[in-house]
């Protein structure tokens, strides 16, 4: 597994922490065969500090087509398909592979150059590429 954890969207009275988490297992050459991304964002308004009941503690990938996305995508897919899309990407890719992959800013986000990863995955990437590196280095 690969974990990374980000606080840079916290603004004004909420508090955000965005955990993204990539897992993978590996063949004997240590290329990825299977693979999983999530991300736990949890927003806590200042005034719900005193009733936690009030945040949705689910993952993007169990909010589904509540997390709406998919109007505000390029491509019409929530964030769980185009996580998963990217995962499947990586099959038969190292940590090398993920890590040299390279990028560009596109509506302020950091996609993947690549044009057949780019047509399934026009979310940012940055954590994917880090966490996904992280996770294949962590099963050698």
């Amino acid at each position: 597994m690969g974990v990374s954890v980000s606080l840079d969207s916290s603004k004004d009275a909420t508090a955000q922490a965005d955990a993204t988490v990539a897992t993978v297992v590996l063949d004997a050459e240590g290329k990825i065969v299977a693979a999983d991304l999530d991300c736990a964002q949890t927003k806590v308004k200042f005034d719900d500090i005193a009733d936690l009941s009030k945040v949705d503690l689910r993952t993007k990938k169990e909010k589904k087509e509540d997390y709406n996305m998919k109007g505000a995508s390029p491509i019409g897919k929530e964030w769980y398909e185009q996580a998963a899309a990217f995962a499947e990407k990586m099959i038969g890719k190292t940590a090398a592979d993920i890590e040299g992959m390279e990028t560009e800013v596109k509506n302020n986000h950091n996609v993947a150059v690549d044009a057949d990863i780019y047509a399934a995955c026009t979310m940012d990437i940055t954590a994917f590429k880090a966490d996904m590196a992280k996770a294949v280095k962590a099963a050698k």
